[in-house]
């Protein structure tokens, strides 16, 4: 399953009721599958009786029903076109943020940082794509 098959509306459902993100379960995230023996696939060991496994993370449950996340309809104005989008609205981010796909996409001009920006998913995990190295400017 491609987890971004998922509509943005579908995405943000799932971070509010804490659901995974590959089998829509309660108890368990996406990440926290075992990898099969061929190294690709996954294997769902969620709990059949609707309750969320045991953790030792006392602020698993706060971060997934604290979760601020909001999508909205965004024009993005470039130089040579306008393009609309849904934008992630995170009260937790400390600065706005764009995809790198969309920065290509929209043939936005760069500029390098100082030093990259560590970047942490919603629930506090290093975020796999890595930092972010480029600026934008934008109009909003």
């Amino acid at each position: 399953m491609d987890i971004d098959a998922m509509t943005p509306k579908e995405r943000q459902c799932h971070q509010e009721l804490g659901l995974c993100f590959y089998c829509h379960k309660q108890g368990h995230l996406f990440r926290q599958y075992p990898q099969t023996e061929a190294g690709e696939g996954h294997t769902c060991h969620h709990q059949t009786s609707g309750f969320a496994e045991p953790t030792d993370d006392p602020n698993y449950l706060k971060r997934i029903t604290q979760s601020k996340v909001l999508y909205i309809p965004l024009t993005v104005r470039g130089v040579h076109k306008d393009v609309d989008i849904e934008a992630l609205i995170n009260s937790g981010a400390m600065a706005t943020y764009i995809h790198p796909c969309l920065v290509i996409k929209l043939c936005l001009s760069t500029t390098p940082l100082a030093r990259p920006i560590p970047v942490f998913n919603v629930d506090d995990t290093p975020n796999k794509k890595g930092t972010i190295t480029h600026s934008v400017a934008l109009r909003y």
